[in-house]
C-alpha cells in the first residue's frame, strides 16, 4: 500500500472509529511509516472522541485476538495480538497525550491481580495481564513522545500492579515484567535529563524500581537463562542511573539556591544510593540462599557481572559461620566484617524494605 492510498483510506475513514481501527491493523509488510503517521495525526487532531473510540476499539482487539504462530514473512509485530500492539502504539504517536490516558484507564480497568491458578480462567488472566504489560513496555520505550511518557510514568499504582507478578510464576509470566523494569530504568536516564520539569515522573519511576529492587535480583538465580540475563540487564541500566545522577551532582549542588522548596521535597524520593540498594539485595539474597541450602552460583557470577567482587567472599564467610555452629542467627547484627580483607555490609531483612 503506497503513501498515497494510505492517504485517501485515512481521510475516508476519519469519522469512522471501527473501520479506522480495522486499517490500523492491517497487516502489511511495509510498516507504518512517517507520511502514514502524520496523517493518522491530522485525523485524530482535536477529535477526542474518535481517539478515544479507536483506542477502545483496540484495547477490545488485544485482549480478545487468540494467540497465533509466528510465520517466517511477518514480524512478531505484524500477527496477531502482537499486530494490535504496533498500532495502538502509532495511535499514541499521533495523539500522545488523548491515547495515553485511555490505554491507562482501560489498563487500570482490566489488569487482573498476580495470583497462580491453574484453571482454564488462570490462563486467561495471565495472557490478559502479559499482553497488558507488553503494551505499556512499548509505550515506555518510545521516548519520542514525552507527553505520553509522563502520563504512563504518572499511574504509579498501574505501573506497580503490573511488575508483581515477577516471583509468581514461570518465565511467561516473569520476562515481561522485567522487560517493563528495564525500560522504566531506561526512560529514567531520559527524565533525568528534564531537570526539574521531570521531578514528579523520576519519583515515580524511582519508587517503581526501588521497590522491585528485591525481586529483581531474586531473579539472578531463575533457573531461566533468559530471566537471569535480563534481571542483571535491569540491574545494569539501574546503575547506570547512579552514574548519571553522580556525573550531574556537582551541577546539582551549584543550582539548589534556585530551586524552589516544592522541587527540593519533590527531589527527596529520587536521591537514591542505586549501588548500595543493589548491594543490600545482593547480600540479602546470599544470606536466603545459604539459610535455604541453595547453590548460590548464578547469583555470584550475576555479582561479579554487575561489579560487586565483594559478594563471593560473603559466601565464604556465611559457610565458615556455618561450620562453627555461628550461622545463621534469629536477628543479625548490622556491621562490618572482614573475609579476605575485603569488607562486606550485613543487613537484616528489615533494612532491605526501607
Amino acid at each position: 500500500m503506497d503513501n498515497k492510498t494510505v492517504g485517501k483510506s485515512l481521510s475516508s475513514l476519519a469519522m469512522d472509529a471501527s473501520e479506522l481501527a480495522n486499517f490500523l491493523t492491517v497487516d502489511r509488510h511495509i510498516g507504518f511509516n512517517c507520511s502514514s503517521q502524520v496523517l493518522l495525526k491530522s485525523v485524530l487532531e482535536d477529535k477526542h472522541e474518535l481517539c478515544f473510540s479507536v483506542v477502545s476499539l483496540l484495547w477490545h482487539k488485544l485482549i480478545a485476538t487468540p494467540e497465533t504462530q509466528l510465520s517466517e514473512e511477518s514480524t512478531s509485530a505484524q500477527q496477531g495480538w502482537r499486530q494490535v500492539v504496533d498500532a495502538m502504539c502509532n495511535v499514541v504517536s499521533a495523539s500522545p497525550t488523548k491515547a495515553s490516558a485511555a490505554i491507562v484507564l482501560q489498563a487500570d480497568k482490566d489488569l487482573y491481580p498476580w495470583i497462580a491458578r491453574d484453571d482454564e480462567q488462570g490462563q486467561k488472566m495471565w495472557i490478559v495481564n502479559q499482553r497488558i504489560v507488553k503494551l505499556i513496555v512499548e509505550l515506555m520505550r518510545n521516548h519520542d513522545r514525552p507527553e505520553s511518557l509522563v502520563i504512563i510514568a504518572s499511574a504509579s499504582d498501574l505501573l506497580l500492579r503490573a511488575t508483581d507478578g515477577i516471583l509468581v510464576d514461570g518465565e511467561a509470566c516473569t520476562l515481561p515484567q522485567l522487560e517493563l523494569l528495564e525500560a522504566t530504568a531506561r526512560a529514567m536516564k531520559l527524565v533525568l535529563e528534564w531537570g526539574d520539569t521531570g521531578l514528579a515522573v523520576r519519583d515515580s519511576l524511582s519508587n517503581l524500581l526501588k521497590c522491585r529492587l528485591p525481586a529483581t535480583t531474586h531473579c539472578l538465580s531463575h533457573p531461566s537463562a533468559h530471566v537471569r540475563a535480563l534481571s542483571t540487564s535491569v540491574l545494569r541500566d539501574v546503575l547506570v542511573i547512579g552514574s548519571v545522577k553522580s556525573n550531574s551532582k556537582q551541577e546539582e549542588i551549584q543550582s539548589t539556591k534556585h530551586v524552589s522548596p516544592l522541587s527540593q521535597y519533590l527531589s527527596l524520593g529520587g536521591n537514591i544510593d542505586w549501588h548500595a540498594e543493589i548491594e543490600k539485595c545482593l547480600t540479602w539474597e546470599a544470606q536466603k540462599g545459604h539459610a535455604a541450602g541453595v547453590s548460590n552460583t548464578f547469583l555470584s557470577a550475576a555479582s561479579k557481572e554487575l561489579g560487586y567482587i565483594n559478594i563471593p567472599f560473603l559466601f565464604e564467610y556465611i559457610q565458615a559461620r556455618q561450620l562453627i555452629g555461628e550461622w545463621p542467627e534469629q536477628d543479625l547484627a548490622v556491621g562490618v566484617v572482614s573475609v579476605k580483607g575485603q569488607k562486606l555490609d550485613i543487613w537484616r531483612e528489615k533494612d532491605i524494605a526501607n
